[in-house]
This record gives structure tokens, C-alpha cells and sequence, in this order.
């Protein structure tokens, strides 16, 4: 979704280097760093850099059953024909759990930023928020954080069996790039895989190659989204849930997605043109539903099905956009793997209209 056309040809690319390790027995660590760069032809809206540094710790319990935590970030956020934003945080946070189910954490903090002004202002932060996990296969968590912008809010719950895994989240929060995957996540298919299999492999890096290999050999991409990105040229706020299931079969495997979202614009002094030029909110909805079937264990057959609308103020904003596509996977060695696809892609609505049909071929290595 852009300007005018309501249509664009867009590039992006992502790094994302990460380190994990253990201060003693004492306390854990994570250093992440994530690059995005998304640039498109439409000459109006802007191109888009974005930089993400963060540094977490956390300790095990002291103090009896006490917990700490501490984070750092760091984001940078360039737009070629808008206006850059940074901002800067710290938080410390300590957790209580009142029994086995109920864990009660909050935390204070600071952060610096021009989302909203030409300089960088300081602000505190603070936040409450309260797991609840009833059993080891499910788990329901509320998290609400006082911020520079107003409330942002984070609530999820997670279910699973021994063959079915479930989730639905509602966040509220900055958005960069709309609906993009963010830095604590590497994908929708990958995170409900992830919880799926703990009881299968609690150790989280041999959980992780775990996942990967059964994505691998089904043919299954780990960051489905049912709603893409559209362009914007300033920082924006945006309200979404998502609701996410996984049926694993012996062979097969269907995953399905619903999620739907709200986005405006957050930065009121950046003089950009883009969708939030004639509309203050942008909504988009969408579904996807994937089967996937191991024919051998080198060969697989997938069928994916989507759907996505998005709706602004102008008629030209508003768009449904569908896809069908039918692959064929072939296992050529141990981390590598070849497919042949059909797709077919058909957008329709007030603005313009456009449809494709597509044969595709990919060539997948891992190393």
C-alpha cells in the first residue's frame, strides 16, 4: 500500500547478529544488533534505515525468590525525505512470584527521544505486569508500560497440546516500519514451532536447530505474516492482534494465521507525504492458511492461501490483495534444498488493479 498508485516496487534487506551468554551462575545476557534497510521506487515516500542495539541481563533469583533484570537499547530510525528519529532507553525491572502459577514484575526506567519534538527529551518509564501459567502448557501474560507517547501494552496467551499449539497477542507500541517482525522475533511459524517443541528439546539452542530443520524440510517460512508493510516517511504508532495456530501431523502440518491492526502517525512535525498525508489511520486485516505434507523424507508438497485488505480515508487507500501458491521441495544434501513453485496473486479495490501468475524456483542453503 503507498501513495496514489497504491502500488510500488519495494527492496529490503535485514541483519540481525546476536551473542547469549552466562555471567557466572549468577545471571544471563543477550547483545543484539538489527539492521533494516527498505527502500522503494515510489519516488514520494521516503526510503527507510533502521538501526536496533540492545543489551539485556538478567539474574537468577536473589534475595530469596526476588528477580532483577536490566535493559539497554538503542534505536535509529533514517528517512530519506523525512524526518531521522532516535531514542534511548534503560529499564530495571524485578519480578515476584506469589506461587507456582503467578509471577507479579515491574520496572522504572528513562528514555530519551524526538518522536514527537526537534531535540531529544528525557521522560521516565515505568511499567506493571503479571504471568499466569496455569499449567506447563499454558501460559497467559499482561504487561502495560507508561511511555513518552501514552500506554503502550503488551497481552499474549499461549496454549498447546501434544499435537496443536495456539496464540493470540494485542500490542500497542512504535512502529518504524509497520507490521514488520521486529527485534525479539524471528517469525510467526518459528515462535509457535518453538513453544510447541519444549517438551520435545528444553535446550533452546538444540530446540532452535530442532525447529529449523523441521521448517527446512517442510518447506514452511519461518516469518509467515499475514499482513505486509506499507510505506511511511515518519515514525507511527500502531495497535494490532494477532491469533496464530499449528496442527503437526505425522507428515502433515497446517499452520493459520489471523491478525488485524491500526496505525497512525506518531511524529507531527516531520512535512512528508505519504498514507497518513489524507488519513490519520491506516487498518489492515488478513489470514493465511499453509499445508504443508512430506511426501518422503526428502521430498514435500506445500499449498499456501492468503488474504489481506487495507482500508485509509481515500478510495485509492483501499485494497484486497490475494494469493494462492502450490511448491514442491526437494532435499539436495544436509543443509541445502531446491524448490519449484506456481503462484498466482490477484489485488483488487478502489485504487489500482493488478494480477499475476508466476513460476518460481528457489535454491536454499544453510550453513
Amino acid at each position: 500500500m503507498s501513495l496514489g498508485s497504491n502500488q510500488s516496487e519495494v527492496s529490503s534487506y535485514l541483519l540481525a547478529p546476536y551473542v547469549r551468554g552466562h555471567f557466572g551462575e549468577t545471571a544471563t545476557y543477550e547483545a543484539r544488533y538489527e539492521r533494516v534497510v527498505t527502500s522503494s521506487d515510489a519516488s514520494a515516500v521516503s526510503d527507510v534505515t533502521t538501526g536496533d542495539s540492545s543489551f539485556k541481563a538478567k539474574g537468577v533469583r536473589a534475595f530469596g525468590s526476588l528477580g532483577w533484570s536490566a535493559d539497554l537499547s538503542r534505536q535509529s530510525v533514517k528517512y530519506s525525505v523525512g524526518r531521522s528519529t532516535e531514542a534511548d532507553r534503560i529499564n530495571f525491572g524485578l519480578s515476584y512470584p506469589l506461587s507456582a502459577q503467578v509471577e507479579f514484575f515491574g520496572n522504572l526506567g528513562w528514555e530519551a527521544n524526538n518522536y514527537t519534538t526537534f531535540n531529544k527529551e528525557q521522560y521516565t518509564t515505568s511499567g506493571l505486569g503479571v504471568i499466569w501459567s496455569p499449567s506447563e502448557l499454558t501460559k497467559v501474560s499482561a504487561f502495560g508500560e507508561r511511555r513518552s507517547f501514552g500506554i503502550a501494552h503488551n497481552i499474549s496467551a499461549e496454549h498447546r497440546t501434544a499435537r496443536t499449539a495456539w496464540k493470540f497477542s494485542d500490542t500497542r507500541d512504535v512502529a518504524a516500519t509497520p507490521n514488520q517482525v521486529g527485534i525479539a522475533s524471528r517469525g510467526a511459524v518459528y515462535d509457535l514451532l518453538f513453544a510447541q517443541f519444549a517438551t520435545i528439546q528444553p535446550d533452546l539452542v538444540l530446540r532452535a536447530q530442532l525447529v529449523n530443520a523441521y521448517l527446512q524440510a517442510s518447506d514452511i517460512s519461518p516469518n509467515t505474516n499475514t499482513t505486509g508493510s506499507f510505506l511511511i516517511s515518519a515514525q507511527a504508532l500502531q495497535r494490532r492482534q494477532d491469533f496464530s495456530f499449528a496442527l503437526l501431523g505425522v507428515r502433515d502440518t497446517i499452520t493459520f494465521f489471523a491478525s488485524r491492526s491500526e496505525t497512525s502517525r506518531l511524529d507531527p512535525l516531520s512535512a512528508v507525504t505519504d498514507d497518513f498525508t489524507s488519513s490519520q489511520i491506516v487498518r489492515q486485516r488478513g489470514f493465511s492458511v499453509n499445508y504443508a505434507h512430506r511426501l518422503s523424507p526428502d521430498y514435500s508438497l506445500g499449498a499456501l492461501a492468503s488474504q489481506q485488505h487495507s482500508v485509509g480515508s481515500l478510495s485509492s487507500q483501499d485494497t484486497t490483495l490475494r494469493t494462492i501458491l502450490i511448491n514442491f521441495v526437494a532435499k539436495l544434501g544436509k543443509q541445502s534444498s531446491a524448490s519449484l513453485g506456481l503462484r498466482r496473486t490477484v489485488s483488487g479495490g478502489a485504487g489500482s488493479v493488478y494480477s499475476e501468475t508466476a513460476v518460481t524456483a528457489n535454491l536454499n542453503a544453510r550453513f
